[in-house]
């Protein structure tokens, strides 16, 4: 018969008949599918509701039908269970995903948090995910609003997403970056909507950097070939600039309310810390492929003479005239191309010092994070997760570091030791001390604002110009990678160090042979 007559029935006849016919009509809308199920589940939850407000020891006495799709809801009421399927419907359709905060707040606290944020897996357009937080904020009790979150977020970010299938609303993945990191990228943005959530975001952010620095798989042997394009994609173009700062702003008010744990003030600064650290190192990468670039393509040596055909015809002094215009010519082309190999260095070594030299050393924890509050955000066994994942990372970045750091100051130092036989080849003797002597004064620093010029067994030495300068910061690059304060060392392999032994062995063979004075104009 008609469900709804049969329902007006039961509550005339009262007693047992209510309970029966509620039983009934759970089966039923349990069975009803698509149209049928959305109109008649609606109606069922509602009455079930009027019940277990009117009637509550009633309502604990209904009995759960079987579900026959296979979800598990463990041991629920009816109430219960006809409202995860209601909200569930709702989900299901984004017309009415307006609707599903309201209903998931009428559930008991896990099942509303599990419930919702299973549903905001979903949802990926930026409209709606402000749209369904909002409505959480409005519905859910004070703080479940970040609960549902951490979920979300952390299931988009470590959950399995081998089997991709792109929701509706879904951008496209930027060119460059697969659909699935796209997706982990933009999870970030559910924590970036209020301020009192930038501590989380901040937490998964890390989170994220930590996995795209693990599968990178850099190589020390090669680490020119490395692919950080994600993370630098990551930190450029999808986190909010101020990340950091409002993380930091945000840690000591303790402002999200109700039962929700916070991120404490030590946490946040171990993030920052370890965001920075990540930061620094992607921006020393940049630099570096930029250096490569530019040492490729700039060519030490060129031709001075001019091969005109009426050099013969030239009196003396024109020639003399001729040939000193020349070598003007010819020193300020040197001078040009320095310039731009050794800002290209300068600022690639520059970065690399950033990344050995961090304080307390790169990737570290300025507070031991087992001294942190026990009740936080982040769980005992993500702590040991991530202080794993930290560990694992330093000992593959930084031997990378070390060996990018030498591949810029030992390609340099023999750039521009190519460089000074360029000028010896071609003008030897005098003229090419000459040129030699004002090129190297010309990027000495310590000098330059010297009324007197230093004398050359100490320009070559301190001149950005010589190629002495770059073989000695590169021999110095051991002490950096022995000072305790680092931890650089600890990170190296026996092979590791055997490989960086004997490149400083190199470069301090290099040293000796462009520090003689004697010799290097030879």
């Amino acid at each position: 018969g008609d469900p709804f007559r049969n329902g007006m029935m039961s509550f005339m006849i009262g007693g047992g008949a209510v309970q029966e016919y509620l039983e009934e009509a759970a089966v039923l809308a349990v069975q009803l599918r698509e149209e049928d199920e959305a109109s008649f589940l609606r109606f069922a939850v509602h009455l079930v509701l009027y019940v277990d407000s009117v009637f509550p020891e009633l309502s604990t006495r209904l009995a759960v039908p079987a579900d026959d799709d296979g979800t598990e809801y463990g041991e629920v009421t009816l109430r219960e269970f006809l409202l995860l399927r209601y909200a569930s419907f709702l989900a299901s359709n984004r017309n009415l995903w307006s609707q599903v905060a309201l209903y998931a707040s009428l559930l008991s606290n896990q099942h509303m948090i599990d419930m919702y944020a299973d549903f905001l897996l979903q949802v990926h357009g930026d409209a709606e995910r402000q749209m369904t937080l909002e409505q959480a904020r409005e519905f859910f009790p004070e703080g479940a609003d970040i609960v549902v979150l951490r979920n979300v977020v952390r299931d988009m970010i470590l959950g399995d997403q081998e089997d991709f299938t792109r929701f509706p609303g879904e951008p496209l993945a930027p060119s460059g970056i697969s659909p699935v990191n796209a997706r982990m990228m933009r999870s970030i943005h559910w924590m970036c909507y209020h301020p009192e959530h930038m501590p989380d975001a901040l937490v998964c952010t890390n989170m994220l950097l930590r996995r795209f620095f693990l599968l990178n798989e850099m190589d020390a042997s090669d680490p020119s070939q490395s692919n950080l394009y994600d993370s630098k994609y990551f930190i450029e173009k999808v986190l909010p600039t101020n990340l950091v700062d409002m993380a930091v702003d945000q840690c000591g008010s303790n402002i999200i309310g109700g039962n929700a744990p916070h991120v404490p003030e030590p946490m946040v600064q171990n993030l920052k810390a370890e965001f920075v650290s990540f930061e620094s190192f992607l921006k020393a990468h940049t630099k570096y492929a930029q250096f490569l670039d530019v040492i490729s393509k700039t060519s030490p040596c060129h031709n001075a003479k001019s091969g005109a055909s009426n050099r013969g015809r030239r009196s003396a002094m024109e020639s003399e005239i001729s040939d000193k215009m020349e070598r003007n010519a010819f020193r300020q082309r040197k001078v040009a191309i320095c310039k731009i190999v050794i800002e290209a260095a300068r600022r690639a070594s520059d970065g690399w010092m950033d990344v050995l030299t961090f304080a307390g050393g790169w990737l570290v924890d300025l507070d031991d994070p087992a001294s942190i509050d026990a009740e936080s955000a982040v769980d005992a066994g993500e702590k040991e997760l991530r202080a794993a994942e930290m560990k694992e990372i330093r000992s593959t970045v930084l031997p990378a570091a070390v060996s990018m750091l030498h591949d810029v100051l030992d390609k340099t130092a023999s750039w521009m030791e190519q460089m000074v036989h360029d000028i010896v080849d071609q003008f030897g003797g005098n003229t090419a001390e000459d040129i030699l002597v004002s090129l190297f004064h010309t990027f000495d620093e310590t000098y330059r604002s010297s009324a007197s010029q230093a004398p050359m067994t100490e320009v070559v030495t301190t001149s950005q110009a010589a190629p002495a300068y770059w073989y000695k910061k590169a021999v110095a690059l051991l002490s950096i990678v022995a000072n305790d304060s680092y931890g650089i060392h600890e990170t190296f392999s026996d092979d590791e160090m055997e490989k960086l032994l004997r490149l400083v062995a190199e470069s301090i063979v290099g040293l000796q042979r462009t520090l003689d004075v004697e010799t290097i104009f030879e």
